[in-house]
């Protein structure tokens, strides 16, 4: 629905309007302070409801006024009193009226106050804002929440959620990454030495352990040896006394029953002396007995220390690479969930009903055709402000612009063939004192029209 005709009583700087609009754009021109902005507001106030009307609607010094709009399917009228009362009437064409006429309003009417020059002009985040309405761009916080690990959103618009969890993950896969890189520095600072690669650290201790049990083991050879060498000495003085006792036997034949009897004692106690002793040798094997050698232990343990800083090192050295491992499988998923981010932030986006191809978000701006909206062209503005003003009102397509004297040719050309194409119908405010352009409204009345007498 387009407006068919506009009337307009004693609202703000207009005394009395009947405009009836042709083709899509429709040019109120004028000084300034002439009622052209009145005109523009007038449609607001009549269609838009109270929140859209300001405290004194009527003009300065009059009781009553009233906006009729004639939308073709119905007609909306409304009136106010010097009591600050207003009242409001919608009627189809047959004449029947709606006992809910605002409920009606309000299930038509989009966002009459949105002015496509306004929002080009606006700061990035009311124009997030603005398009996240018309895109209906939904987020599913549970695939972000999994992605990056975010407990709870700390942003509330959905597209600085995307952000949020996107720089999570960037900053945490940052983090990672100077990990790696420290590792990778202490990987390059520890030097083994050739063919020492798979060595094993060595106990101290038990070396010394060992090394008391050899000290043991020679010290009872050596209290072997002494008991053997006793026995030994004792033997050969019982030889000797044998021999001299021989030699008494010899020179004593007198007392050779006696000398006789004591010699037999004597060689049975050798015999068994011998026995004993060969016994002892058998037992003990003190005549093979060897001393421990204790160059290879001790040389051990001199080069303990060095061997074991080198095992250090391997063990060192293999903590760092599974710390590497670990970290770059990290942070290599850090960097799909990255590129799962984006491809889901592309998927909505692109499930999103944009009101114009190429208009995406990028971070915290608008781009359109990957450029951030502020460096477009003032035409490539003017046809995305105006793509989301039409997206914002589809159902009364009218859309209003009240700095309309910023527009240059080309500009006018935009909106003109914009209107034409989408069939919306917008109302622009010029300021102009020829009273040849557009609507001439003059002293809160329309002076000419196209340039003639009204």
């Amino acid at each position: 629905m387009k407006i068919i005709k506009l009337e307009a009583e004693n609202i703000q700087k207009i005394k009395a309007i009947e405009i009836t609009p042709e083709g899509n754009t429709v040019v109120i021109s004028g000084k300034n302070s002439q009622g052209k902005t009145s005109v523009l507001d007038s449609i607001a106030y009549v269609l838009g409801g109270k929140s859209m009307i300001p405290q004194k609607p009527i003009r300065k010094g009059q009781k009553e006024a009233s906006v009729k709009v004639d939308l073709d399917k119905y007609v909306v009228e409304r009136h106010w009193t010097a009591d600050d009362k207003s009242y409001l009437k919608v009627s189809s064409k047959d004449g029947a009226y709606f006992q809910s006429p605002q409920k009606l309003l309000d299930s038509l009417i989009g966002d009459l106050s949105f002015d496509p020059l306004v929002f080009s002009r606006a700061d990035r985040r009311s124009q997030v804002e603005t398009l996240l309405q018309v895109a209906d761009f939904k987020v599913d916080e549970g695939v972000l929440k999994s992605l990056s690990g975010i407990s709870e959103f700390t942003s509330e618009l959905s597209i600085d959620k995307i952000g949020e969890a996107y720089d999570k993950v960037y900053i945490e896969r940052g983090t990672v990454n100077r990990d790696i890189k420290n590792l990778k520095g202490q990987q390059v600072g520890i030097e083994i030495p050739a063919g020492m690669e798979n060595i094993n650290r060595v106990s101290v201790k038990e070396l010394f352990e060992e090394r008391k049990k050899l000290e043991k083991q020679k010290e009872d050879n050596s209290n072997v040896k002494i008991s053997h060498a006793k026995f030994i000495t004792e033997l050969d003085k019982l030889k000797a006394d044998i021999n001299i006792v021989e030699d008494q036997l010899s020179a004593l034949k007198i007392q050779l029953k006696d000398t006789e009897k004591e010699l037999s004692d004597m060689k049975t106690q050798l015999e068994g002396d011998e026995k004993i002793v060969k016994t002892f040798e058998k037992d003990t094997g003190v005549l093979t007995l060897k001393d421990p050698n204790f160059s290879e232990i001790d040389k051990k343990i001199s080069k303990a220390d060095e061997i074991n800083k080198i095992a250090q090192s391997i063990e060192a050295l293999k903590d760092i690479k599974k710390k590497i491992t670990r970290e770059t499988k990290k942070a290599d998923g850090l960097t799909e969930n990255l590129e799962k981010i984006m491809d889901y932030k592309d998927k909505i986006i692109g499930n999103s009903k944009m009101p114009i191809k190429g208009l995406s978000f990028e971070e915290d701006t608008i781009t359109f055709n990957g450029i951030p909206f502020d460096q477009t062209s003032d035409s490539e503005k003017l046809k995305v402000s105006l793509a989301i003003a039409m997206a914002l009102n589809p159902k009364i397509r009218v859309i209003r612009i009240t700095d309309g004297s910023l527009l240059d040719s080309d500009n006018m050309k935009v909106i003109t063939e914009m209107a034409k194409a989408k069939d919306f119908q917008v109302w622009i405010e010029k300021v102009d004192d020829t009273g040849k352009v557009g609507i001439y409204i003059e002293d809160g009345m329309v002076k000419n029209e196209k340039g003639g007498e009204k």
